[in-house]
């Protein structure tokens, strides 16, 4: 398999990594993918629309711009891998190790289950396929607390005991002519011997022996998890010997079935790591016709580590969703806090640390018109709220050379506020950093009066 194209979130790219990309984005529209979100949606969120997913956008000529959404994503032999920008080296060309996207997912998500100690320099290059795995682990023990997964399936069998339809055709092949006194017929039953379940054994063992740390920390992190696979082992004789194609071929329909519907997030995540890491999987992909791989919207992610991490103290009202224009009209700010009349939005954009620099005064006249559009709605969140403060909270490299309010109307204020993303040569001291980083943000909110 080739070595895969490296790129950036909000970067620049050009040449031949530009026209990967449109090819991958063209098919991932017309529905000819098999990605995995790795960020459930909240309570008040519906899932992701896989065919909304955008590569790169901007495309002017031979050059375009990456968007949100950070993963692996793979086409044949073909592979593009898009990772924070933040993970840069101190040049701004080649690519770092991934401090930043590790430090959001270990708080946001269950990337706690993920030990750099025991994985050492592998998850560098491997991130989102370590994730993928911690993906199917984490939503099996989730479902299994529903119990085995059942379905209905039939069964073949060719003994004395006639518990179902005869089937002439296979009697006669395979027991004319003796007098055996079996007689061949079939039996469907809800059982827990089915493709499922298959699947789920297959995936994981396929994962155990690419990646046997990882596996054995989950094993002890998710007692559930083992527990399930040792039942299903039981009650699903002769997995191991089940092909892959036969595996992929039945379980290629979503499962429905309410009682069981936890079940399909393991499902997606079990079918892409046979597709990444099944028997020659060089040889599948060459003939494969469809996107395959593991995604995240970084801008999501974001969001939801300034709220474990930045307002976990002072919670806001999270995305609520107000009516507004006689209710013709919803709006769903990210951070609102009703009796304190502050609003704010989470972006990622790189636009806005931009802005900090004290030379520029005309935002759009630099940036173009994505910092503006930003700026209008949060303006329309805090009059449509009757807020009097509102702002965006954002990544920056630098730290803030400007103060952090511009004056409005009526005594109205908005806000930036940057959070600054230090540069260290190991995750502690990255972590270490980026605590200390958002234990002074507090700080200075507070000293600020934003939310008093």
């Amino acid at each position: 398999m080739s070595e895969p194209v490296r790129l950036f979130d909000y970067s620049p790219v050009q040449g031949q990594a530009l026209k990967l990309c449109q090819k991958m984005q063209d098919k991932i529209q017309n529905g000819q993918c098999h990605l995995v979100d790795l960020l459930d949606p909240r309570p008040w969120e519906t899932p992701r629309n896989l065919q909304d997913v955008r590569l790169v956008d901007s495309v002017c000529g031979d050059s375009g711009w990456t968007r949100s959404y950070v993963g692996l994503f793979q086409l044949g032999e073909e592979q593009i891998v898009i990772t924070s920008r933040f993970d840069q080296q101190n040049d701004f060309h080649k690519p770092g190790k991934p401090f930043f996207l590790y430090c959001l997912l270990e708080t946001c998500w269950d990337s706690a289950l993920l030990s750099l100690e025991d994985l050492g320099s592998v998850y560098e290059r491997n991130l989102f396929d370590l994730l993928l795995v911690s993906k199917l682990a984490v939503q099996l023990q989730k479902a299994w607390k529903k119990g085995t997964l059942r379905q209905y399936r039939t069964f073949e069998h060719n003994d004395s005991r006639v518990r179902g339809p005869i089937d002439v055709p296979r009697h006669i092949r395979e027991n004319l002519g003796q007098e055996n006194g079996r007689i061949a017929y079939r039996s469907r039953a809800y059982s827990p011997d089915n493709f499922c379940n298959v699947l789920f054994l297959q995936a994981a063992d396929t994962a155990e022996r690419k990646c046997p740390a990882l596996l054995n920390r989950l094993y002890h992190r998710l007692p559930a998890f083992r527990a399930a696979l040792r039942t299903l082992r039981q009650e699903t004789p002769g997995w191991a010997g089940v092909r892959r194609e036969t595996i992929l071929r039945h379980t290629a329909k979503k499962i429905i079935n309410p009682i069981y519907r936890d079940y399909e997030p393991a499902r997606t995540a079990a079918r892409a790591i046979l597709r990444r890491f099944g028997a020659d999987p060089e040889r599948q992909s060459a003939r494969s016709s469809a996107v395959t791989g593991v995604f995240l919207d970084i801008n999501d992610l974001w969001e939801r580590f300034l709220e474990k991490t930045l307002f976990r103290e002072i919670p806001p009202i999270l995305q609520w969703k107000e009516a507004i224009l006689d209710k013709h009209m919803n709006i769903r700010p990210d951070f609102w806090w009703k009796k304190k009349e502050v609003v704010l939005d989470a972006k990622h954009r790189p636009d806005w640390s931009k802005t900090l620099d004290e030379r520029n005064r005309l935002w759009s006249k630099y940036y173009g018109m994505d910092v503006m559009d930003d700026v209008y709605q949060v303006l329309t969140y805090m009059l449509a709220l009757d807020c009097q403060k509102g702002g965006v909270v954002f990544p920056a490299r630098e730290r803030n050379r400007q103060k952090p309010q511009c004056s409005l109307v009526n005594g109205r204020q908005f806000w930036r506020v940057p959070v600054y993303i230090p540069q260290a040569e190991n995750y502690a001291s990255f972590a270490k950093q980026m605590k200390e980083e958002v234990a002074q943000m507090k700080k200075e909110i507070a000293a600020c009066g934003l939310l008093e």
